[in-house]
């Protein structure tokens, strides 16, 4: 059985991050009148780093399924909670801007938020095989 991308775990990030930067873009139009066009504008610069780290979530999955699955979950809720926060105007001025995000996102915040969930999952997976009864 081939797997197909995107999977399960990439629509969930894609979804999270989506989410995060719908009401990202609602709350701010609706505080600020800065217009929602202009701010609509920002949302496919903050699914890239998403979805470079959804390629990743895929091909770690094929090396340790529950590690892709925690990776991908841990940053698809990071990126959701980011997006929602860089679209805020009391945050563009201070905080990371979202070019700069869509740029080195997938470094900073979401690599290492994704490399700890990974790293979970890894676990997870290895505990699994050690409980699990084995062939003989």
């Amino acid at each position: 059985m081939t797997r197909r991308f995107p999977d399960a775990t990439t629509v969930q990030m894609l979804t999270l991050t989506l989410l995060g930067a719908g009401l990202g873009v609602l709350r701010a139009a609706r505080g600020e009148n800065a217009g929602l066009f202009p701010l609509l504008a920002w949302v496919p610069a903050l699914l890239l780093p998403t979805l470079l780290l959804a390629w990743a979530a895929y091909w770690l999955a094929g090396r340790s399924p529950r590690a892709g699955r925690w990776g991908g979950a841990a940053a698809g809720l990071a990126a959701g909670v980011f997006s929602f926060a860089a679209l805020q105007p009391e945050y563009q001025a201070s905080g990371l801007h979202p070019g700069i995000y869509a740029l080195l996102g997938w470094v900073l915040p979401l690599g290492p938020v994704f490399l700890l969930g990974a790293l979970v999952g890894s676990l997870s997976d290895r505990l699994a095989r050690l409980r699990s009864p084995r062939d003989p």
